[in-house]
């Protein structure tokens, strides 16, 4: 009995051995397998192959795509046309947003007027376009160049083609007769300086500029100063866009009456706002322009003149006969209520049509001759009782 339990026993241990060592021979091929193939073959194909395929795709081509095609400005041109009336004056042409340093100016021919960086210079007698250019786009002005003087080269007239020639036996066909001479003869004045206007200024635009070259031969309106500037203007003046010099220095006009002294100041401005302000809006303008000549010079004689007409034919916008009238009518009303003297110049210029007579105007538009500005002398003579 004790050999049979015995046997049992031993029998029973054998099978739990054979159990236990099958389990442990499991464990070595099941965890070996599945964790070296899992992990490795996982972590290297996603990782690598994900980030630099994405980020380098995504940022070069959205920066470089959006900032050529943001807008670099436009250009702009103030004027269609205009004229200088003295070697070396200058006119800001050029408004535009895009940068100056952007932008290509060339002139046709720089000998008449040369175009850098926006601005306009006057060289020589005659007519030119000048250009600029940017991103395409081509705008163009004609710059006429005309004035008196000794360093003014000489240059025959432009040939008009409605006008008769010397040579052309249709004169009296192609132009009544008189149609455009002047209608009022000037007042009868002594030859000579008047002393009236040794302690007295001019404030004046390019039509202005004639009188001063004029007065500079003659001697007729004594010492008087001239601060005139080409396309000058009420807006201007004002702003300072555009100043006017004195010794050497660019001023408001009413610093330059200060800085000069003078105890008299004759102002014709309106040919370069009308179009800007209208009628009303530059008259408005002119009585912010005496106040500050007021503040600065408190003891100082204002006098108004009428601006000059435009020769029939050339009438531009606001910029007609009509309404230079209508703004002369305006100024002579503000002169009074703002006690301001007012001189009468337009009248003495007109023809029949009631424009700039031709033997008055230098370019058929509303620049003047050295005739027109000898009868101007004798009205401001007259004026002043000589």
């Amino acid at each position: 009995m004790a050999k049979r339990m015995l046997c049992l026993m031993l029998a029973l241990c054998l099978s739990m051995g054979l159990i236990m060592s099958g389990c442990g021979s499991e464990e070595p091929t099941t965890v070996p397998t599945t964790a070296p193939t899992t992990a490795p073959t996982t972590e290297p194909t996603t990782a690598p192959t994900t980030e630099p395929t994405t980020a380098p795709t995504t940022e070069p081509t959205t920066e470089p795509t959006t900032e050529p095609t943001e807008a670099p400005g436009t250009i702009e041109l103030n004027r269609e046309d205009f004229t200088l009336m003295a070697e070396g004056e200058t006119w800001k042409l050029y408004t535009g947003t895009a940068a100056v340093e952007d932008v290509t100016f060339t002139s046709d021919n720089p000998a008449v007027a040369t175009f850098v960086d926006g601005v306009v210079t006057a060289v020589g007698v005659g007519k030119t376009k000048v250009h600029a250019e940017f991103n395409g786009v081509k705008l163009s002005c004609v710059v006429y160049c005309r004035w008196d003087g000794p360093t003014a080269p000489t240059q025959p007239k432009p040939t008009n083609p409605t006008e008769p020639t010397e040579d052309d036996p249709t004169e009296p066909t192609k132009k009544p007769a008189g149609k455009r001479d002047p209608v009022k003869e000037p007042p009868e004045v002594f030859d000579g300086p008047s002393s009236f206007y040794n302690d007295a200024a001019f404030i004046g635009d390019s039509v202005s500029m004639m009188l001063r070259n004029y007065c500079a031969d003659t001697g007729d309106l004594g010492k008087a100063k001239f601060f005139v500037v080409g396309s000058y203007g009420v807006n201007n003046a004002l702003s300072g866009e555009l100043k006017v010099k004195y010794q050497g220095k660019s001023m408001f006009p009413e610093d330059a009456l200060a800085a000069a002294g003078v105890k008299k100041v004759f102002i014709m401005l309106g040919m370069n706002d009308l179009n800007i302000s209208g009628l009303d809006g530059t008259i408005e303008k002119w009585g912010t322009l005496i106040k500050r000549i007021r503040d600065k010079n408190p003891d100082i004689e204002i006098y108004i003149q009428s601006m000059t007409p435009i020769y029939t034919g050339a009438e531009r916008g606001k910029l007609n006969n009509k309404s230079i009238d209508s703004y002369n009518k305006k100024l002579k009303a503000f002169a009074a209520d703002n006690g301001c003297h007012f001189v009468e110049i337009a009248s003495y210029l007109k023809d029949s049509t009631n424009g700039l007579a031709e033997k008055y105007c230098s370019d058929e538009y509303v620049h003047l001759t050295k005739a027109a500005a000898a009868v101007w002398v004798k009205v401001l003579k007259a004026y002043a009782g000589y």
